[in-house]
């Protein structure tokens, strides 16, 4: 085969898989509208979104670079199908400086306070970081104690004067909280270990009920030492990690629909905050942004990831607002003290 031939086919070949990164970049933006409850097989689209954009990405520069104008909309039509993924992942309002808001609300998974320090040092260190940036209202994720300090010890330390807890998550406020309880699951078909709580605040411009939450996991760290301790393998079959990111995938579907209808519900603003342990191309966060503004998309800037790890690509932990609420300004500290970054949103009333 001579060269010119050569070329000939692996330029149809280009061509034929940059329609198919098309075809998969239109299933992934349609996954996400998919309940995983119903079809669990779509998920595996929803999760390979960020993959399959860097792909049509690397086709758009490369059929631009070659001057093929008309192969080139093809990946560009891809990257606009999942537009609103990547609105959720990039901002370009760039750094404002913005007046002093009615309400500062955060969200930090503490990953149980770890630290080569020891946990009273990054208990302080976290109430240090708090208190810089000046947060009234504070959902902890990952939340725990030890034998030498107790809850309401730990919640001292922080230095908010106000808390409700439950289960490992806490929530932590500078004003009054009126009326606070546990948010139970209400799916039947499958359990689970993380939590959520929901809590009335008396700020000086009026009651907000926030909602604090820490869903289900995906379970792949659990699976991946499970199988190195018991069958001494590195990496987990692909049918059993599918398996267990399709399961937990259907309990976060179901925690968020409780999430969203609880929201739905409340008489006053409501705050979503915590950690949902989803990426934007995800039904989890499909359901949260029908009804809810996401604080990032609003008053963000740069990358959105959340989660130090898997080089600071994911995102996983989110402040949502409803209506009455509106966001100048969302921002990430990149501070070592846990696997993932605190999550800051200044928020102001409508009205």
């Amino acid at each position: 085969m001579g060269r010119r031939a050569t070329f000939y086919l692996f330029d149809k070949l280009l061509i034929v898989l940059t329609l198919l990164f098309f075809a998969t970049a239109c299933a992934c933006r349609y996954a996400a509208s998919v309940d995983p409850i119903l079809r669990p097989d779509w998920m595996l689209f929803a999760l390979a979104a960020p993959g399959v954009i860097i792909l049509n990405a690397i086709a758009l520069i490369w059929w631009l670079a070659r001057r093929r104008w008309l192969t080139a909309l093809v990946p560009l039509a891809a990257l606009l199908v999942n537009l609103p993924f990547l609105s959720a992942m990039i901002q370009l309002h760039g750094q404002r400086d913005v007046p002093a808001c009615d309400l500062k609300v955060a969200t930090y998974n503490v990953h149980g306070f770890r630290g080569e320090n020891g946990f009273r040092s990054v208990v302080n260190q976290v109430a240090a970081l708090l208190q810089e940036q000046q947060a009234d209202v504070v959902c902890l994720e990952e939340f725990r104690t030890t034998i030498d300090y107790d809850t309401a010890q730990v919640v001292r330390l922080l230095g908010l004067p106000y808390a409700a807890c439950d289960r490992s998550v806490v929530l932590l406020s500078r004003y009054p909280i009126v009326e606070s309880g546990a948010i139970r699951f209400s799916e039947k078909r499958v359990n689970t270990t993380n939590g959520a709580l929901q809590a009335d605040i008396d700020t000086p411009r009026g009651r907000v009920r926030v909602l604090a939450c820490h869903l289900q996991t995906t379970g792949v760290s659990s699976l991946e030492y499970r199988y190195a301790r018991e069958y001494g393998m590195r990496f987990v079959p692909f049918g059993k990690l599918s398996d267990e990111l399709m399961h937990n995938a259907q309990r976060r579907a179901a925690q968020a629909l409780e999430i969203s209808r609880q929201a739905a519900e409340s008489p006053y603003p409501a705050i979503v905050a915590g950690d949902f342990n989803d990426i934007p191309s995800t039904y989890t966060y499909d359901v949260m942004a029908r009804t809810l503004g996401d604080t990032f998309r609003e008053g963000g800037s740069g990358w959105g990831g959340t989660y130090r790890g898997a080089l600071g690509l994911l995102r996983l932990d989110y402040i949502f607002v409803s209506e009455g609420l509106q966001c100048p300004r969302c921002y990430t500290l990149d501070t070592a003290l846990s696997d993932h970054k605190p999550l800051f949103a200044g928020l102001n009333f409508k009205n």
